[in-house]
């Protein structure tokens, strides 16, 4: 999250669990690789 914050980008969130959790939850997923 502070990466993101330091190269500039304003809208960021840090997700417990991951992007893997995210999905598996049922939340989409966009870009490269998406299912």
């Amino acid at each position: 999250t502070q990466q993101l914050l330091k190269a500039g980008r304003q809208q960021v969130a840090n997700l417990q669990g991951g992007l893997a959790r995210w999905s598996d939850e049922g939340y989409p997923l966009a870009g490269a690789g998406a299912p």
